[in-house]
This record gives C-alpha cells, structure tokens and sequence, in this order.
C-alpha cells in the first residue's frame, strides 16, 4: 500500500524523471513510488467521502481511497482561524508528538495504512490468498465514489473491508 502524496496534484500527467547526475541506473524510473507494479495507490477522502483537498490523483494513478482527515466543515473560513478546525475530521495518529502522547493528524499517510490493515484482515481470513488477490479483492469490493467505475479521484471507491471479508 502506498500514500500517493498530499500535493493536490494530478499523477495522470507525467512528470520529467531523469537519471542522477553521475549515477548509474539500468532499471525503470518512476515518478512516485505508487506507480510501481505491485503498489496499491491509496488517495485521501474527507470524512464526508470527497477527495481530500491535498490528496493527489491520476486516472492511472489511484487504485483505493480511505479516509485520511481533513479540518472539517469549517475549513477553510476567511480568519484561517486554527481553533476553528475540527478534531473530529482528522486521524489519530501513532507518531508521537510529545513523549507519551499522540497527534491528530491529516494526510494520504493516514488513509494508507486503513489500507493496508484491511489487506491484514483479509490474509488472515484468507491465508491462501496471494497479494495480488487480496488487492483485487479489495478494489471489487470498495464502495463506488464519484463517477460510476474507477475514476482517476478515488480508484475503485471507498476501501469496504466488511465486504472484502464476506465474498467467497
């Protein structure tokens, strides 16, 4: 599972990927590390399934979405007001900001691991199942967002693991 950045941009539209000044590189290069084979591309949804403002898209690019935060319905409002934003709308996070203590945080890197702990579930129900498997399964049952069908904002939808969990 991969974030694919909090950029806001859109992943379709290539970017210039050049060789390192005095390096050598034989094998393929790759704009981010979610568009590798193999690496299921996670975009970032709202706690009110619109694509995240800062989650980066592709038509190529995305393959799942899950929730990753965002300030809330008050955002943005016109005094930029940090007290105005809701808690509730971001993600717990378990990289400690104070010794003890964790975060609420937003990002792709919140949405990813929701995931990748659905992917878990779904090997441990289903432990013959390769990874390739798993993803598709995931893809299959995720709740349609946006236009009908994989769209370049969320993918296949929504990552649904009680429906991954119940297909035969």
């Amino acid at each position: 599972m991969g974030a694919n950045g909090n950029d806001g941009m859109d992943l379709g539209k290539r970017m210039k990927t050049e060789k390192g000044k005095g390096k050598v590189y034989d094998g393929p290069l790759f704009d981010t590390f979610t568009s590798i084979p193999g690496v299921v591309s996670v975009s970032s949804t709202t706690n009110r399934d619109t694509l995240a403002y800062y989650s980066n898209y592709g038509s190529s690019n995305v393959h799942l979405a899950s929730p990753g935060g965002d300030y809330g319905p008050n955002w943005p409002n016109p005094e930029n007001d940090a007290s105005k934003r809701d808690l509730e709308a971001r993600t717990l996070s378990t990289i400690p900001v104070a010794q003890g203590s964790y975060g609420w945080k937003i990002g792709t890197s919140m949405a990813a691991p929701k995931v990748a702990a659905a992917a878990a579930l779904m090997k441990a129900q289903f432990p013959q199942l390769k990874a390739q498997q798993i993803a598709t399964r995931l893809q299959q049952t995720a709740e349609d967002l946006g236009k009908p069908g994989h769209d370049e904002y969320f993918g296949h939808g929504l990552v649904n693991v009680y429906n991954a969990l119940q297909k035969k």
